[in-house]
């Protein structure tokens, strides 16, 4: 249940008012990580208090000290530190993944304070994912990122700009097409069918006019299924993917850190995970810096505003996504409180600034 990360007001279409259900059964261990990070996802579980159990392996917990001029060193130390800390293996196939609670800068004047503070090529690709001119540039869009090991996003992606395309011929203007996370699996549905076309434009064939208007058309009428009568054909506002149209092919070896929000890595697993300080919805405090006062010890969760306890939902699901490595990344000042109670608790700190 401290998985929540989103309004806890009802919802009538899907029932969010009763959940968790007073005779669900609660599942404190996780084989997904070991004690030291079990301890600390314990201490922010804001829905309900749990001590979770960690059966997996004892991984490291560190600390990233970085003042403004050292900001764009934040993920690269992350990088070294995993290289460190993940066997090669494990790395390859599972890159270390950056996440933060805010996309992009707001209003306030104050820096760092968004994931495109620390890596300003996700602003980019976040202004041209879903807003392709067409079928197939969205389609390629979302297979570079399947490629680059952001399977979730890519579908996710590739799925949300196919609902902003349908959305004007559904029935009332309406938007009755689920989000991905609510397609099932079935092959005998709509919705698993719709789950299992997504799959073949993100790794299957699709060059050539031929597979494609075929691939469109099969979506085309599983979008019909699931939404009812749409005036709407994807063939008549697409083209096949060929070559000459798209852009090089991504490289095939694995990428460097893969950044996101929390929002979307949510039931992800990682082999490391860096935390971004990010200036929370208000403008007024840093969530990072928030549960580092916590988790060393220095307040309580039970007394804390509305706001900061939405920031630990946040931190608290982004802390739950790695096997070995869980690095958090603040400002010096943020972490100067809190660094000797955390590192008497085994965290391992690093002080990346050129003045350390």
């Amino acid at each position: 249940m401290n998985q929540r990360i989103f309004s806890d007001r009802p919802k009538d279409d899907i029932g969010a008012a009763a959940f968790p259900s007073p005779m669900a059964t609660e599942l404190p261990v996780s084989r997904r990580f070991g004690g030291r990070i079990a301890e600390l996802a314990s201490e922010l579980t804001v829905h309900r208090r749990q001590k979770i159990i960690g059966a997996g392996l004892d991984g490291t917990v560190a600390l990233l000290l970085f003042d403004e001029q050292s900001v764009p060193e934040v993920v690269p130390a992350f990088e070294r530190l995993a290289a460190e800390m993940v066997p090669e293996d494990l790395l390859s196939t599972n890159p270390p993944r950056v996440l933060g609670a805010r996309k992009r800068p707001g209003a306030a004047q104050r820096f760092p304070q968004s994931v495109a503070c620390y890596v300003p090529e996700f602003e980019a690709a976040e202004k041209t994912s879903g807003a392709h001119g067409s079928p197939a540039d969205l389609v390629w869009a979302a297979r570079t990122r399947w490629a680059l090991g952001t399977s979730r996003e890519a579908a996710t992606d590739l799925w949300d700009g196919v609902r902003a395309m349908a959305r004007p011929y559904l029935p009332n203007q309406a938007t009755p097409l689920p989000p991905p996370i609510r397609l099932d699996r079935s092959p005998a549905t709509a919705g698993g069918r719709t789950r299992a076309l997504l799959l073949d434009f993100l790794t299957g064939p699709v060059e050539g006019a031929g597979t494609w208007e075929s691939l469109c058309a099969r979506l085309t009428v599983a979008i019909r299924d699931l939404a009812g009568a749409v005036a709407w054909d994807l063939r008549d506002a697409s083209a096949p993917l060929g070559s000459a149209a798209r852009p090089a092919a991504p490289s095939a070896r694995p990428g460097p850190s893969m950044a996101g929000t929390i929002q979307r890595a949510k039931g992800e697993t990682h082999a490391a995970t860096l935390i971004l300080d990010c200036l929370g919805r208000t403008g007024q405090k840093y969530d990072v810096e928030q549960a580092l006062a916590f988790l060393a010890g220095q307040g309580e969760l039970g007394r804390a505003s509305e706001t900061v306890k939405q920031a630990m939902q946040l931190v608290f699901v982004a802390a739950t996504r790695p096997t070995h490595l869980l690095a958090f990344a603040t400002l010096k000042e943020h972490a100067a409180p809190h660094a000797a109670a955390l590192e008497s608790r085994g965290w391992l700190i690093r002080d990346i600034s050129p003045s350390r």
